[in-house]
Protein backbone atom coordinates (compact mmCIF):
# COMPACT_ATOMS: atom_id res chain seq x y z
CA UNK A 1 0.00 0.00 0.00
CA UNK A 2 3.01 2.29 -0.31
CA UNK A 3 3.47 2.81 3.41
CA UNK A 4 6.72 2.33 5.29
CA UNK A 5 6.59 0.44 8.58
CA UNK A 6 10.00 0.35 10.30
CA UNK A 7 10.60 -2.38 12.85
CA UNK A 8 11.93 -0.83 16.06
CA UNK A 9 11.42 -3.61 18.60
CA UNK A 10 15.10 -4.49 18.52
CA UNK A 11 16.29 -1.09 19.72
CA UNK A 12 17.98 -1.37 23.09
CA UNK A 13 15.99 1.43 24.69
CA UNK A 14 12.82 1.91 26.66
CA UNK A 15 10.06 -0.63 27.10
CA UNK A 16 7.50 2.10 26.38
CA UNK A 17 5.64 1.51 29.62
CA UNK A 18 5.51 5.11 30.77
CA UNK A 19 3.02 4.70 33.57
CA UNK A 20 1.89 5.52 37.10
CA UNK A 21 0.97 3.11 39.94
CA UNK A 22 -2.70 2.21 40.13
CA UNK A 23 -2.85 3.90 43.55
CA UNK A 24 -2.74 7.21 41.63
CA UNK A 25 -5.88 8.50 39.91
CA UNK A 26 -6.74 10.75 36.97
CA UNK A 27 -7.99 14.29 37.65
CA UNK A 28 -11.15 15.08 35.67
CA UNK A 29 -13.82 17.79 35.95
CA UNK A 30 -15.95 15.27 37.84
CA UNK A 31 -13.31 14.44 40.45
CA UNK A 32 -10.39 12.06 40.79
CA UNK A 33 -11.13 8.87 38.87
CA UNK A 34 -9.49 5.63 40.15
CA UNK A 35 -7.10 4.00 37.71
CA UNK A 36 -9.36 1.03 36.99
CA UNK A 37 -12.25 3.34 36.07
CA UNK A 38 -10.41 5.61 33.61
CA UNK A 39 -11.87 5.38 30.11
CA UNK A 40 -11.39 6.90 26.66
CA UNK A 41 -13.29 10.16 26.24
CA UNK A 42 -12.67 11.52 29.75
CA UNK A 43 -10.87 14.86 30.02
CA UNK A 44 -7.97 15.94 32.19
CA UNK A 45 -5.93 19.13 32.62
CA UNK A 46 -2.84 19.48 30.43
CA UNK A 47 0.35 21.55 30.72
CA UNK A 48 -1.45 24.69 29.54
CA UNK A 49 -4.26 24.30 32.06
CA UNK A 50 -6.78 23.24 29.40
CA UNK A 51 -9.07 20.21 29.51
CA UNK A 52 -7.67 17.60 27.09
CA UNK A 53 -9.42 14.41 25.95
CA UNK A 54 -8.13 10.93 26.76
CA UNK A 55 -7.51 9.07 23.48
CA UNK A 56 -6.30 5.73 24.89
CA UNK A 57 -5.77 3.95 28.22
CA UNK A 58 -2.80 1.67 28.96
CA UNK A 59 -2.50 -0.85 31.80
CA UNK A 60 0.31 -3.23 32.77
CA UNK A 61 0.82 -5.64 35.64
CA UNK A 62 3.85 -5.93 37.92
CA UNK A 63 6.08 -3.21 36.46
CA UNK A 64 9.17 -1.63 38.07
CA UNK A 65 8.43 1.67 39.86
CA UNK A 66 10.71 4.41 41.16
CA UNK A 67 9.70 7.08 43.68
CA UNK A 68 10.89 10.68 43.79
CA UNK A 69 10.48 12.43 47.16
CA UNK A 70 10.92 16.12 47.92
CA UNK A 71 9.50 17.92 50.96
CA UNK A 72 5.92 16.82 51.43
CA UNK A 73 5.60 15.44 47.89
CA UNK A 74 6.19 11.86 46.73
CA UNK A 75 5.83 10.94 43.05
CA UNK A 76 5.96 7.40 41.70
CA UNK A 77 6.22 6.13 38.11
CA UNK A 78 7.95 3.59 35.91
CA UNK A 79 11.58 4.47 35.06
CA UNK A 80 10.66 5.28 31.44
CA UNK A 81 7.93 7.74 32.43
CA UNK A 82 8.35 11.31 31.15
CA UNK A 83 7.92 14.41 33.29
CA UNK A 84 7.50 18.06 32.33
CA UNK A 85 10.98 19.50 32.86
CA UNK A 86 13.48 22.25 32.17
CA UNK A 87 17.22 22.12 32.80
CA UNK A 88 18.32 23.89 35.99
CA UNK A 89 21.22 25.77 34.39
CA UNK A 90 19.01 26.97 31.50
CA UNK A 91 16.45 28.38 33.92
CA UNK A 92 19.17 30.04 36.04
CA UNK A 93 20.74 31.58 32.93
CA UNK A 94 17.37 32.92 31.79
CA UNK A 95 16.76 34.60 35.16
CA UNK A 96 20.27 36.07 35.23
CA UNK A 97 20.13 37.51 31.72
CA UNK A 98 16.44 38.40 31.58
CA UNK A 99 15.93 36.10 28.60
CA UNK A 100 12.74 34.06 28.10
CA UNK A 101 12.43 30.95 30.22
CA UNK A 102 13.46 27.77 28.40
CA UNK A 103 10.76 25.62 26.84
CA UNK A 104 9.49 22.76 28.96
CA UNK A 105 10.24 19.28 27.62
CA UNK A 106 9.16 15.77 28.53
CA UNK A 107 12.13 13.86 29.95
CA UNK A 108 12.83 10.83 32.09
CA UNK A 109 14.13 11.69 35.54
CA UNK A 110 17.31 9.73 34.87
CA UNK A 111 18.19 11.55 31.66
CA UNK A 112 19.83 14.47 33.46
CA UNK A 113 20.99 15.12 37.02
CA UNK A 114 19.97 18.77 37.12
CA UNK A 115 16.30 18.87 36.19
CA UNK A 116 13.49 21.16 37.28
CA UNK A 117 10.34 19.03 37.31
CA UNK A 118 7.25 21.19 36.79
CA UNK A 119 4.16 19.83 38.54
CA UNK A 120 1.49 22.41 37.62
CA UNK A 121 0.27 24.11 34.43
CA UNK A 122 2.20 27.03 33.01
CA UNK A 123 -0.08 29.88 34.13
CA UNK A 124 0.30 33.17 35.96
CA UNK A 125 0.70 31.92 39.54
CA UNK A 126 -1.54 32.95 42.39
CA UNK A 127 -0.11 35.68 44.63
CA UNK A 128 -0.33 34.53 48.24
CA UNK A 129 0.83 37.96 49.42
CA UNK A 130 -2.15 39.77 47.88
CA UNK A 131 -4.66 41.34 50.30
CA UNK A 132 -7.46 41.98 47.82
CA UNK A 133 -10.08 39.89 46.03
CA UNK A 134 -9.98 40.47 42.24
CA UNK A 135 -13.76 40.56 41.80
CA UNK A 136 -15.38 43.26 39.70
CA UNK A 137 -17.94 41.55 37.49
CA UNK A 138 -21.09 39.92 38.83
CA UNK A 139 -19.72 36.44 38.05
CA UNK A 140 -16.42 37.17 39.82
CA UNK A 141 -18.20 38.54 42.89
CA UNK A 142 -20.45 35.47 43.06
CA UNK A 143 -17.41 33.18 42.83
CA UNK A 144 -15.73 35.14 45.64
CA UNK A 145 -18.85 34.88 47.80
CA UNK A 146 -18.87 31.09 47.38
CA UNK A 147 -15.23 31.10 48.52
CA UNK A 148 -16.19 32.98 51.68
CA UNK A 149 -19.15 30.70 52.42
CA UNK A 150 -17.18 27.44 52.15
CA UNK A 151 -14.23 28.56 54.29
CA UNK A 152 -14.77 31.03 57.15
CA UNK A 153 -18.52 31.16 56.56
CA UNK A 154 -21.46 28.80 56.55
CA UNK A 155 -24.08 27.86 53.99
CA UNK A 156 -26.58 25.10 54.76
CA UNK A 157 -30.03 24.05 53.63
CA UNK A 158 -32.71 22.51 55.78
CA UNK A 159 -35.64 20.24 55.05
CA UNK A 160 -37.65 22.22 57.61
CA UNK A 161 -39.65 24.79 55.58
CA UNK A 162 -39.48 27.54 58.20
CA UNK A 163 -35.67 27.23 58.35
CA UNK A 164 -34.73 26.75 54.68
CA UNK A 165 -31.44 28.02 53.25
CA UNK A 166 -29.17 29.96 55.58
CA UNK A 167 -25.87 31.53 54.59
CA UNK A 168 -23.41 33.58 56.64
CA UNK A 169 -20.02 35.20 56.11
CA UNK A 170 -17.94 35.73 59.25
CA UNK A 171 -14.92 37.98 59.63
CA UNK A 172 -13.15 39.56 62.58
CA UNK A 173 -10.16 41.18 60.87
CA UNK A 174 -11.02 44.71 59.82
CA UNK A 175 -8.76 44.82 56.76
CA UNK A 176 -10.36 41.70 55.30
CA UNK A 177 -13.88 42.58 56.41
CA UNK A 178 -13.62 45.78 54.39
CA UNK A 179 -12.50 43.81 51.35
CA UNK A 180 -15.33 41.30 51.69
CA UNK A 181 -17.90 44.04 52.22
CA UNK A 182 -16.82 45.59 48.91
CA UNK A 183 -17.20 42.29 47.07
CA UNK A 184 -20.56 41.11 48.45
CA UNK A 185 -23.40 42.80 46.50
CA UNK A 186 -25.52 45.14 48.63
CA UNK A 187 -28.75 43.47 47.54
CA UNK A 188 -27.39 40.11 48.75
CA UNK A 189 -27.04 41.26 52.38
CA UNK A 190 -29.91 40.63 54.82
CA UNK A 191 -27.94 42.15 57.72
CA UNK A 192 -24.39 42.89 58.81
CA UNK A 193 -23.89 42.95 62.55
CA UNK A 194 -21.09 42.81 65.09
CA UNK A 195 -21.69 39.82 67.35
CA UNK A 196 -19.17 40.72 70.09
CA UNK A 197 -17.81 44.03 71.29
CA UNK A 198 -14.28 42.83 71.96
CA UNK A 199 -12.97 41.53 68.65
CA UNK A 200 -15.40 43.21 66.24
CA UNK A 201 -16.57 39.89 64.88
CA UNK A 202 -18.84 40.58 61.91
CA UNK A 203 -21.65 38.28 60.89
CA UNK A 204 -23.01 39.00 57.41
CA UNK A 205 -26.15 37.08 56.56
CA UNK A 206 -26.89 36.51 52.86
CA UNK A 207 -30.49 36.68 51.63
CA UNK A 208 -31.77 33.22 50.70
CA UNK A 209 -34.02 34.69 48.00
CA UNK A 210 -30.96 36.29 46.40
CA UNK A 211 -28.63 33.31 46.80
CA UNK A 212 -30.81 30.30 45.97
CA UNK A 213 -31.52 31.07 42.28
CA UNK A 214 -27.86 31.87 41.69
CA UNK A 215 -26.78 28.61 43.26
CA UNK A 216 -29.27 26.83 41.00
CA UNK A 217 -27.97 28.60 37.89
CA UNK A 218 -24.41 27.58 38.85
CA UNK A 219 -25.47 23.95 39.34
CA UNK A 220 -24.63 24.00 43.04
CA UNK A 221 -26.77 22.07 45.48
CA UNK A 222 -26.25 22.85 49.16
CA UNK A 223 -27.60 20.05 51.34
CA UNK A 224 -26.33 20.02 54.90
CA UNK A 225 -23.30 22.18 54.01
CA UNK A 226 -22.24 23.84 50.76
CA UNK A 227 -18.57 22.97 51.36
CA UNK A 228 -19.54 19.28 51.37
CA UNK A 229 -21.61 19.53 48.19
CA UNK A 230 -20.83 16.94 45.52
CA UNK A 231 -21.24 19.70 42.92
CA UNK A 232 -18.57 22.04 44.28
CA UNK A 233 -15.57 20.22 42.74
CA UNK A 234 -17.03 20.24 39.24
CA UNK A 235 -18.03 23.89 39.58
CA UNK A 236 -14.47 24.88 40.51
CA UNK A 237 -13.06 22.66 37.75
CA UNK A 238 -15.06 24.50 35.09
CA UNK A 239 -14.72 28.07 36.39
CA UNK A 240 -13.09 30.56 33.99
CA UNK A 241 -9.67 31.47 35.30
CA UNK A 242 -10.67 35.01 36.35
CA UNK A 243 -13.58 33.71 38.44
CA UNK A 244 -11.34 30.99 39.87
CA UNK A 245 -8.87 33.65 41.06
CA UNK A 246 -11.71 35.50 42.79
CA UNK A 247 -12.91 32.28 44.45
CA UNK A 248 -9.47 31.20 45.68
CA UNK A 249 -8.52 34.73 46.80
CA UNK A 250 -11.62 34.84 49.00
CA UNK A 251 -10.84 31.39 50.41
CA UNK A 252 -7.29 32.45 51.17
CA UNK A 253 -8.14 35.75 52.89
CA UNK A 254 -10.98 34.11 54.82
CA UNK A 255 -9.12 31.10 56.14
CA UNK A 256 -5.47 31.15 55.08
CA UNK A 257 -2.41 31.63 57.25
CA UNK A 258 -0.47 34.47 55.71
CA UNK A 259 3.26 33.87 55.55
CA UNK A 260 2.92 30.10 55.80
CA UNK A 261 0.85 29.25 52.71
CA UNK A 262 -1.39 26.96 54.67
CA UNK A 263 -5.10 26.53 55.24
CA UNK A 264 -6.62 24.58 58.11
CA UNK A 265 -9.43 22.53 56.59
CA UNK A 266 -11.09 19.58 58.27
CA UNK A 267 -13.35 18.79 55.32
CA UNK A 268 -11.89 16.20 52.97
CA UNK A 269 -14.23 17.32 50.18
CA UNK A 270 -13.19 20.95 50.53
CA UNK A 271 -9.49 20.00 50.63
CA UNK A 272 -9.95 18.32 47.25
CA UNK A 273 -11.64 21.46 45.89
CA UNK A 274 -8.92 23.80 47.18
CA UNK A 275 -6.19 21.48 45.89
CA UNK A 276 -7.69 21.63 42.41
CA UNK A 277 -8.15 25.42 42.56
CA UNK A 278 -4.54 25.98 43.65
CA UNK A 279 -3.29 23.60 40.95
CA UNK A 280 -5.15 25.46 38.21
CA UNK A 281 -3.54 28.66 39.56
CA UNK A 282 0.00 27.28 39.40
CA UNK A 283 0.63 25.68 42.82
CA UNK A 284 0.62 22.15 44.19
CA UNK A 285 -0.81 21.22 47.58
CA UNK A 286 -0.38 18.36 49.98
CA UNK A 287 -2.29 17.40 53.10
CA UNK A 288 -0.69 18.62 56.33
CA UNK A 289 -1.42 17.92 59.99
CA UNK A 290 -1.36 21.10 62.09
CA UNK A 291 -1.73 19.23 65.38
CA UNK A 292 -4.09 20.22 68.18
CA UNK A 293 -4.88 23.85 68.75
CA UNK A 294 -6.32 25.59 71.80
CA UNK A 295 -9.85 25.19 70.45
CA UNK A 296 -9.44 21.66 69.11
CA UNK A 297 -9.33 18.34 70.95
CA UNK A 298 -8.07 16.42 67.90
CA UNK A 299 -5.53 16.91 65.15
CA UNK A 300 -6.35 19.62 62.62
CA UNK A 301 -5.83 18.67 58.98
CA UNK A 302 -5.25 21.21 56.27
CA UNK A 303 -3.31 22.00 53.11
CA UNK A 304 0.16 23.34 52.48
CA UNK A 305 0.72 25.09 49.14
CA UNK A 306 4.15 25.03 47.56
CA UNK A 307 5.93 26.06 44.39
CA UNK A 308 5.20 23.52 41.63
CA UNK A 309 8.85 22.70 41.02
CA UNK A 310 11.04 19.86 42.25
CA UNK A 311 14.81 20.04 41.76
CA UNK A 312 16.07 16.52 41.16
CA UNK A 313 19.45 17.24 42.70
CA UNK A 314 17.73 18.04 46.01
CA UNK A 315 15.40 15.04 45.88
CA UNK A 316 15.68 11.36 46.62
CA UNK A 317 14.98 8.77 43.93
CA UNK A 318 14.29 5.22 45.14
CA UNK A 319 14.24 2.14 42.91
CA UNK A 320 13.34 -1.49 43.43
CA UNK A 321 9.57 -1.44 43.94
CA UNK A 322 7.06 -3.10 41.64
CA UNK A 323 3.38 -2.41 41.11
CA UNK A 324 0.52 -2.61 38.64
CA UNK A 325 0.63 0.56 36.54
CA UNK A 326 -1.46 2.59 34.11
CA UNK A 327 -1.33 5.68 31.94
CA UNK A 328 -3.35 7.47 29.27
CA UNK A 329 -2.73 9.13 25.94
CA UNK A 330 -4.17 12.64 25.73
CA UNK A 331 -4.53 14.83 22.69
CA UNK A 332 -1.87 17.28 23.95
CA UNK A 333 0.74 15.00 25.54
CA UNK A 334 0.28 15.75 29.24
CA UNK A 335 -2.19 14.84 31.99
CA UNK A 336 -3.00 15.62 35.61
CA UNK A 337 -2.83 12.83 38.18
CA UNK A 338 -3.56 12.59 41.89
CA UNK A 339 -1.29 10.84 44.42
CA UNK A 340 -2.47 8.95 47.54
CA UNK A 341 -0.86 11.70 49.66
CA UNK A 342 -3.41 14.17 48.28
CA UNK A 343 -1.07 15.89 45.81
CA UNK A 344 -2.42 16.79 42.37
CA UNK A 345 0.39 16.99 39.82
CA UNK A 346 1.20 17.42 36.13
CA UNK A 347 3.01 14.71 34.19
CA UNK A 348 3.59 13.34 30.68
CA UNK A 349 1.54 10.64 29.02
CA UNK A 350 2.05 7.57 26.83
CA UNK A 351 1.55 7.33 23.10
CA UNK A 352 -1.31 5.35 21.55
CA UNK A 353 1.38 2.99 20.32
CA UNK A 354 4.13 3.08 22.90
CA UNK A 355 6.90 2.03 20.49
CA UNK A 356 6.99 5.55 19.05
CA UNK A 357 8.40 6.73 22.37
CA UNK A 358 11.49 4.60 21.73
CA UNK A 359 12.56 6.81 18.83
CA UNK A 360 14.81 9.52 20.20
CA UNK A 361 13.98 13.11 19.18
CA UNK A 362 17.70 13.54 18.49
CA UNK A 363 19.22 12.31 15.24
CA UNK A 364 16.31 13.22 12.98
CA UNK A 365 14.52 9.84 13.07
CA UNK A 366 11.29 11.18 14.52
CA UNK A 367 11.23 14.06 12.05
CA UNK A 368 10.78 11.48 9.27
CA UNK A 369 7.38 10.44 10.65
CA UNK A 370 4.14 12.23 9.87
CA UNK A 371 0.61 11.57 11.09
CA UNK A 372 -2.34 10.63 8.91
CA UNK A 373 -4.75 13.49 8.14
CA UNK A 374 -6.82 14.33 11.19
CA UNK A 375 -4.49 12.37 13.53
CA UNK A 376 -1.86 13.42 16.07
CA UNK A 377 1.52 11.91 16.98
CA UNK A 378 2.61 12.63 20.53
CA UNK A 379 6.09 11.69 21.62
Amino acid sequence: DGRTRPTIYTLGTDTGRMCLPTTHGLVTPDGVIPADQVTVGMTTLDAAGRWASVLAVHRYADAPVETLTSGGIALAATPEHRWVTTLVHDAAYARKTGRPQPARKLRRLGEHLRLRVHLAPEVEPFDFAARTVPAVTEAQRFAALIGMLVTDGRCADSTVPEVGLRAYVYQSEGKFYGEFAKVIPNDAVMYDRVTTSGDRHHEIRIRARWLRPRLGAAGLTVGKLLKESADLYGWVARLPIDELRAFFSACWLADGTLGRRGISCGSEALRAVLTLAAYRLGFVAYTANYGRGGWSTRDRLGLQFREPVILTRRSELKHGARADVWCVTTETGTLTAHAPTGTTYLTGNSCVRENLQQLSPQGGMRACLTADPGQLMIG
